[in-house]
């Protein structure tokens, strides 16, 4: 995966199943684009700061693959994308800017 500023999230790899595009205002609130973005990336889960983003327990779901000509944007399974599309707690999580990509270091 390659870190980009606005990355999509499907839940398969077409683009007709975009459940969030980061970049737009309809899925992250633009006070919350300005001051934070509407996401993080690390290699490393226990870096400082990240707490304050995604809270005590944080809602995990593991990425698949990715999408795109480049491999920006995340692709997760079916059943995850249920699991934020049915709870409106969950939604706001990423209207809120409360996503943080966990990447590989041996992968960049």
């Amino acid at each position: 995966m390659e870190p980009t500023l606005f990355p999509g999230i499907y839940y398969t790899s077409g683009p007709e199943d975009l459940l969030y595009r980061l970049s737009e205002a309809e899925y992250v609130d633009p006070v919350q684009l300005a001051s934070d973005g509407p996401g993080a990336y690390t290699t490393d889960v226990q870096a400082a700061g990240l707490a304050d983003r995604i809270g005590s327990d944080p809602l995990r779901i593991l990425a698949i693959g990715t999408f795109g000509t480049n491999p920006t944007d995340i692709v997760i399974s079916e059943a995850d994308a249920r699991l934020i599309k049915a709870s409106a707690h969950n939604r706001r999580l990423l209207q809120q800017g409360r996503l943080v990509i966990v990447l590989d270091p041996g992968s960049l």
